[in-house]
């Protein structure tokens, strides 16, 4: 019998909302990925039937949008998710504390907290037992590394890509922010930062750059929206901007 797909795009938004709200981690439906995965799986198999039933233009495009936003809020509840068990493990390993409730782990995230608890303990015993025998230097021993596959070279790269982009991100809001009288020279150029925009097709609700809820429109729906996430959807197609004379 197939799996009952019980994720929905409403409750990947509530569920990442929840993560970040809680300082703790939250607890997951113990086939929550694998319905995430049946979830996706059938989004994509509509997409693939679009070109042999009398599926719409618009309905397809609802579909994309809809697996775009799917990937950032895995990507940022993963990132959640991770910095948590980071810091659990390491509370672990200091502490030895076993009251640390590890029942709410998945499969991988509960492999990934016990080699992080045991990496957390050999490098606290090294650094303190060289520091104790009087060493000038931390002496730790090398870690036995694999070599890396081409698979895990590219990820790392991606990552690295990633952290910069917003390392860029990072630095340049910060500048923003000590030099609050000087504006963008956009700004200076009578560019508004905002852009109206009429949608030619419909979009369901999406995340903005700092994760707010945008959204659903219509077709012919008039908003004003952030000028980054308006000229997005006029290069795809889904909406045209409204110049004032």
């Amino acid at each position: 019998m197939d799996k009952e797909i019980t994720i929905t795009y409403e409750t990947l938004f509530e569920l990442l909302r929840r993560e970040k709200s809680r300082n703790e981690l939250q607890p997951l439906e113990k086939n929550f990925f694998e319905n995430v995965a049946d979830y996706i799986k059938e989004k994509k198999a509509i997409l693939s039937r679009q070109n042999t039933t009398m599926f719409s233009q618009d309905e397809a495009e609802k579909v994309k949008v809809q697996l775009e936003n799917v990937k950032r809020i895995l990507d940022e509840l993963y990132a959640r998710r991770e910095k948590k068990i980071v810091s659990l493990a390491s509370i672990k390993a200091r502490t030895g504390s076993d009251v640390i409730n590890t029942s709410i782990l998945h499969g991988k995230e509960a492999e990934f907290y016990n080699l992080l608890v045991e990496l957390f303990k050999r490098f606290r015993n090294e650094f303190t037992t060289s520091i104790i025998n009087g060493n000038s230097k931390e002496g730790f021993s090398e870690l036995e590394k694999e070599p890396l596959t081409q698979e895990q070279k590219e990820q790392e790269l991606k990552e690295a890509e990633k952290e910069g982009m917003i390392k860029e991100a990072e630095s340049k809001l910060l500048s923003e922010e000590h030099n609050p009288e000087k504006k963008p020279e956009n700004t200076e150029k009578g560019e508004s930062q905002t852009k109206m925009v009429r949608f030619i097709h419909a979009v369901p609700k999406f995340l903005g750059k700092n994760l707010e809820v945008l959204g659903p429109f219509e077709s012919e729906d008039i908003a004003s929206l952030p000028a980054e996430i308006a000229d997005v959807l006029i290069n795809k197609g889904r909406a045209k901007e409204i110049k004032s004379d």
